[in-house]
């Protein structure tokens, strides 16, 4: 007697019923969570320093009113018996050594060996450092596949994150920074260097900061000067000092600044309320800025770059010597002017608003325009 469509698909039904069954007990077996949790502490100086190194976790740095540190580190492990989650914490170590001025837990990492068959030899499981420290201390911490928090600390911090995000408050005199593919927050820090690459950084006031970066961005409320060489960048300020940038392919914009000094290829300038010096020298790029009150001079250079200067009220006194090739020049009304060359292809506008003697601003374009707003 033939079989029914119906009789022939019952077995592969079962089948199906008993695999979905099966897996889902294996997802349930597998969603245990497993902890391990090392615990020490340490006499230091209250100037020494403690070194952190760590990876596939977090790192949180507290402050306490102690010559101490404390140190517990928690290892949470996701896995399917007890027996497979004592073999990654069998795998995970952490090494400690002290002196009398510092303090140092690394972690190490082990290959991890499975049993079963079908695993792809990857455990799910977390290093997660909480650490007290005294409010004088310097730090080092290094951090790979993890975020790190550090509260204020008076000395001096170096700290290294790659794939992962920090923040810190406030931090000593001399302190570095090494961010790759994260972000970044800082709250106060005095003379700092930083290095960016494919990351974001946020400053809310900075004294002296000194960059290295590559297709990262910086946004910082208040400094008071920048040195800074940069690539496929975006830096957005606000007021600012004193600002010195080598940079290609990137953007710097500021709400308020001092003296800029921007060199390079294929940039774009805004800079707003510019009250001591400018300095550009540019390449295949755009210049837009604004001078005001306190301006003592400036200049400049641009090729293949279109630029628009605006005088603000306060600034009621300039001189402009203006030349394009290829371009044109225009200025306002009021200027009193007194050479004027133009010629198919260049113009040459030389005045002044005010005294005679006041701010000389200088441009000289090759094949772009040169606009002055303003007075």
């Amino acid at each position: 007697m033939r079989k029914s469509v119906y009789d022939l698909k019952k077995p592969l039904l079962v089948m199906s019923v008993f695999t979905m069954i099966a897996c889902s007990l294996c997802s349930f077996t597998m969603a245990g969570e497993f902890t391990k949790t090392i615990k020490r502490e340490f006499d230091i100086s209250a100037n020494g320093t403690t070194y952190l190194s760590n990876k596939y976790g977090k790192i949180e740095v507290k402050t306490w009113d102690k010559n101490r540190v404390k140190i517990a580190v928690t290892i949470v492990v996701k896995e399917g018996s007890e027996e497979d989650a004592q073999k990654v914490f069998n795998a995970i170590s952490v090494n400690f050594s002290n002196g009398a001025d510092y303090v140092k837990a690394e972690t190490a990492i082990e290959q991890i060996r499975r049993s079963w068959i079908w695993d792809d030899g990857k455990a799910d499981y977390k290093i997660n450092y909480e650490v007290y420290v005294p409010t004088t201390i310097n730090l080092q911490v290094d951090q790979r596949y993890g975020d790190v928090y550090l509260a204020s600390v008076s000395g001096k911090t170096k700290l290294t994150v790659k794939y992962g995000n920090f923040k810190t408050e406030s931090v000593g005199d001399g302190s570095n920074f090494e961010l790759a593919y994260g972000n970044g927050s800082i709250d106060h820090a005095e003379n700092a260097y930083v290095g960016l690459s494919y990351s974001k950084l946020t400053i809310n006031e900075a004294n002296d900061l000194s960059m290295n970066s590559a297709y990262s961005g910086l946004n910082a409320s208040k400094l008071n000067s920048l040195t800074t060489t940069a690539k496929y960048d975006n830096y957005t300020l606000g007021t600012i000092k004193s600002l010195k940038a080598t940079g290609m392919y990137s953007k710097f914009s500021a709400t308020n600044a001092g003296a800029v000094n921007i060199s390079g290829q294929y940039n774009s300038v805004a800079m707003s309320e510019i009250s001591k010096s400018l300095d550009l020298d540019l390449n295949y790029g755009s210049c837009n800025v604004s001078f005001s009150k306190g301006l003592t001079n400036a200049t400049i250079k641009a090729n293949y770059t279109d630029v628009t200067m605006k005088v603000l009220p306060d600034l009621c006194c300039y001189q402009l010597d203006a030349a394009a090739n290829y371009a044109g020049v225009r200025y306002p009304q009021a200027m009193n002017v007194t050479y004027e060359v133009q010629k198919p292809t260049s113009h040459v506008v030389k005045g002044h608003v005010g005294k005679s003697d006041a701010p000389i601003i200088k441009a000289s374009v090759n094949y772009g325009g040169i606009k002055v707003l303003g007075n």
